[in-house]
């Protein structure tokens, strides 16, 4: 199964949207699915208040582990990562004309997005992921 076919799965199974692209990339980053699923799960349906897309929000986990440096205290990529989430947050609102969870849902309502479900959203957002995780390992 791929990454895209993970996030579609777990989301189908009980992952929160930021759970389901978070935890597909797990061994990408090196971090247990535990983890991952663990910190994400507060993340979920916009922030649980229907805030910023909680897909959004995994994507975000994952380029911000990919990105960072790690040094503790230090700010060596920290303007790297905050500008490679501007640009990824600035592509997810272009695709799907905004990042917030409400709206997207009520864009759904409206049947003005190919996007049916919130799997249909978070597999979108791992497929942008993709597109980035490329960027970064160039």
């Amino acid at each position: 199964m791929n990454r895209l076919e993970q996030v579609r799965w777990n989301h189908q199974h009980g992952y929160n949207c930021a759970q389901a692209v978070a935890c597909a990339y797990y061994e990408l980053l090196g971090i247990e699915e535990s983890i991952l699923y663990r910190l994400a799960e507060g993340f979920g349906k916009g922030h649980a208040v229907r805030g910023t897309c909680g897909a959004l929000s995994g994507a975000i986990f994952v380029l911000s582990a990919l990105n960072s440096d790690g040094q503790v205290g230090k700010a060596n990529t920290k303007l790297s990562t905050y500008d490679l989430v501007e640009h990824y947050i600035h592509d997810f609102s272009l695709q799907h004309e905004s990042y917030v969870c409400k709206e997207l849902l009520a864009i759904r309502a409206k049947k003005e997005s190919e996007l049916r479900t919130c799997t249909d959203v978070c597999a979108a957002a791992a497929e942008l992921l993709e597109k980035y995780i490329k960027q970064v390992n160039s």
